[in-house]
């Protein structure tokens, strides 16, 4: 079932692709921001609110031709991470939406990429 969220008690909050799913209490709905959409819209379950981001996510990755990219000529993981980098850095945030879970602790290899957390700082550097 989808429409505008209702407001109500925030429960659990889960983080999927960079993406904040709120379990609202007592409906028990889940409610995510619709970049597409421009609003929220709540969910009967978990799996529904994540195709949507899926299909959210899925619809600004950047296409390039086959032949310089992976398959299907969508930027891999390490590509986006290298895309994000400045001055040797990536923010843990950005880092945990491309890869989709927490960075690993202390380090973090993505494709061929061996980042390593910077301390007491919220950033991955190349090591």
């Amino acid at each position: 079932m989808m429409g505008y969220a209702t407001g109500g008690g925030v429960g659990e909050e889960i983080k999927y692709k960079g993406k904040l799913i709120k379990k609202l209490h007592p409906s028990g709905y889940y409610e995510v921001y619709s970049d597409k959409e421009e609003r929220f819209l709540k969910f009967d379950d978990l799996d529904s609110a994540k195709e949507l981001v899926d299909s959210d996510f899925g619809s600004t990755k950047m296409k390039y031709p086959k032949s310089s990219y992976g398959s299907g000529g969508q930027l891999t993981n390490e590509d986006m991470v290298r895309q994000s980098i400045v001055n040797g850095e990536i923010h843990s945030d950005i880092l945990e939406g491309i890869i989709g879970h927490k960075p690993n602790y202390p380090n973090e290899i993505v494709g061929t990429l061996k980042l390593k957390k910077c301390f007491l700082k919220p950033y991955y550097r190349i090591d």
